[in-house]
């Protein structure tokens, strides 16, 4: 997780280190913590966003197994998925913003195939 940067911080970051690649941005809500959730992910849905990143998998948010209640679960809104380049250089700034909205200052960035 990137942490204590400002956004421009982190844009340049991956900018430098990720140009080219494809990457999915999320915002980690949940870390560790047990519950069903139920009513969390429908307020995510409500937000406006329609996958979340559960343990490690990402899901539809409509299409989330249940989840044990008695396990701890990690839980990442996933915001947007796109290729870093120029182009795409506002795009990305606006979606740290959003990240560090939703998840207090925190992102996570996972780079696809590697």
């Amino acid at each position: 997780p990137l942490e204590g940067l400002s956004p421009q911080e982190v844009l340049n970051k991956i900018m430098k280190k990720h140009k080219g690649k494809k990457i999915i941005i999320t915002a980690p809500v949940v870390r560790g913590k047990k519950g069903e959730f139920k009513d969390f992910l429908k307020g995510i849905k409500k937000l406006g966003f329609s996958r979340v990143r559960i343990d490690g998998e990402i899901y539809r948010i409509d299409e989330v197994p249940p989840l044990e209640k008695n396990k701890k679960h990690d839980i990442e809104v996933v915001i947007d998925r796109l290729t870093v380049s120029e182009e795409n250089k506002a795009r990305l700034l606006s979606d740290i913003e959003r990240a560090f909205e939703i998840a207090n200052g925190v992102l996570k960035v996972l780079v696809e195939n590697s």
